[in-house]
């Protein structure tokens, strides 16, 4: 894009791109307020769209009802089939139902083919606007992202797990903030 001389904004992005965007924003609760050439960081930055907010306004809280409803959304293509881990740790309990997003990425359909016929379990896929489904869940599991940050702001309980090693400092921030529960690397969290 820049060689075509379009202006580049990278959005939730630390890799090399990042030293050579026009602008770079890197929204986190938890990062330390930044200075010199990136000044757009950190938690003055967290970003929510508007359809939350909208959300948010019409919402009633949801009280505790059976069955329990938990969300499951591991982000655009979930690399590590998180997804996978979590419906087999979930499947067998009575008095929950269990909505599955998957991202418009994601490469593991078949895997999950075992859970097609379960009447507890809802599929969605390429969701547009999540806020809708985070209303109506009670809790959730989620990869760390920005989809933890939505979360909170609906009053939705995170269960998080991360896809990568060095994601530890992050999650270690998120539970001193009590921002959800951290299950931990997702190699390391058993089905139990």
């Amino acid at each position: 894009f820049k060689k075509k001389g379009s202006r580049v904004l990278l959005i939730d992005n630390e890799t090399k791109a990042s030293g050579v965007a026009d602008l770079s924003i890197m929204p986190s609760a938890f990062m330390a307020e930044p200075g010199g050439k990136d000044p757009y960081a950190g938690s003055k930055f967290v970003i929510v769209g508007e359809n939350f907010f909208r959300a948010q306004k019409a919402m009633r809280p949801l009280e505790h009802s059976v069955p329990l409803k938990i969300l499951v959304t591991m982000g655009w293509c979930d690399t590590n089939n998180i997804t996978l881990k979590v419906l087999k740790a979930l499947s067998g309990f009575d008095d929950i139902h269990i909505t599955v997003v998957l991202g418009p990425d994601y490469p593991f359909m078949k895997t999950l083919e075992q859970f097609r016929e379960d009447k507890n379990i809802t599929f969605r896929h390429n969701v547009k606007d999540m806020a809708p489904l985070m209303v109506s869940s009670h809790i959730a599991f989620t990869a760390l992202g920005t989809t933890v940050y939505e979360l909170a702001f609906m009053g939705v309980p995170p269960i998080i797990i991360s896809n990568y090693r060095d994601d530890e400092k992050d999650m270690a921030a998120l539970r001193r903030l009590k921002a959800g529960v951290s299950l931990g690397y997702f190699e390391t969290v058993s089905e139990e």
